[in-house]
């Protein structure tokens, strides 16, 4: 965990440290404009659980296969749909990879093609563990609550895995944020 927070410190000037209150993981916090972002993607629906795991894995094979799992790729997870407004049935999970060359990567019929809408976030930087990846979901609601920014509801939270962030044990959580 050290690790990832040396490596985190090291990319950015302004950031924050703070603590969650009982369970006392450390979370790095900073504001980032994310960019349009083209990115392949695979989309499952149904209910969120275990097969969002499984999703991850296939893209993770495919991606692999491709040789497009370099030290400068990324992937996103993204809840497209809030389990609590849609059946779950209906809710909507990607997969999504970007890497600098994407637009030369060709898709199939499991692998489609989508731009990540621009935006202002608060990144999250977490462990990349179950644990801290479940706490998160769990206390972003409160910490969000008691920040100064507001949470823009018209997008949703992507989790963001950079190859070298994961080399490092994190992972970042991008909850969109109005201007």
């Amino acid at each position: 965990m050290k690790a990832c927070f040396q490596m985190a410190e090291s990319q950015t000037k302004s950031a924050k440290l703070t603590y969650e209150r009982e369970i006392m993981t450390m979370k790095q916090v900073e504001i980032e404009h994310i960019p349009d972002t083209e990115v392949v993607y695979i989309r499952r629906v149904g209910q969120y659980g275990a097969e969002n795991n499984a999703l991850m894995e296939r893209m993770k094979s495919w991606a692999a296969k491709r040789g497009l799992l370099t030290e400068d790729a990324v992937i996103y997870a993204i809840a497209l749909d809030n389990p609590q407004s849609v059946a779950p049935e209906m809710c909507r999970y990607d997969i999504c990879l970007h890497t600098p060359n994407i637009k030369n990567v060709e898709t199939d019929n499991q692998v489609k093609r989508r731009v990540i809408t621009s935006g202002k976030y608060v990144v999250f930087k977490i462990e990349h563990t179950a644990k801290a990846v479940a706490d998160f979901w769990t206390s972003f609601p409160t910490d969000m609550a008691k920040s100064e920014y507001k949470m823009d509801f018209s997008r949703p939270i992507m989790e963001r895995y950079s190859i070298v962030m994961v080399k490092h044990g994190c992972c970042e959580m991008c909850v969109p944020i109005l201007c």
